[in-house]
């Protein structure tokens, strides 16, 4: 009886630390750049990752515009964004950023069955 408890406690506490995870480690990120001042600039193209070096495993085109937001983003991410040219030719990429997203504010230490949970 002893053993199943304990079994059924470090599962719910699995459970949980999954989830606080998950909400305390992804979030929406808002990026800004500066502007590219080629006349025949189109647009731009972010590109982002868990992993610091190209290829990166996302992208996404916004537009002729300086911010965007990536949604659900997790730790760590990595941001490089392209320019893009009338003719639909990109540039190379510009320096690579991080961002590690901070866990929310006001998280409480909870005790399930002798199990510390932070």
């Amino acid at each position: 009886m002893i053993k199943k408890t304990l079994i059924a406690l470090v599962i719910l506490w699995l459970a949980v630390m999954a989830l606080f995870a998950r909400i305390a480690c992804s979030a929406d990120l808002k990026v800004k750049w500066a502007p590219n001042s080629e006349p025949d600039l189109a647009g731009y193209r972010i590109h982002w990752s868990n992993q610091p070096t190209p290829p990166f495993a996302n992208h996404s085109s916004v537009g002729n515009v300086t911010t965007a937001v990536l949604k659900g983003v997790t730790n760590p991410t990595y941001i490089a964004i392209t320019a893009i040219n009338s003719s639909g030719l990109e540039s190379g990429y510009s320096a690579i950023v991080s961002s590690m997203i901070a866990p929310p504010s006001g998280v409480r230490t909870v005790i399930i069955g002798g199990l510390e949970i932070q």
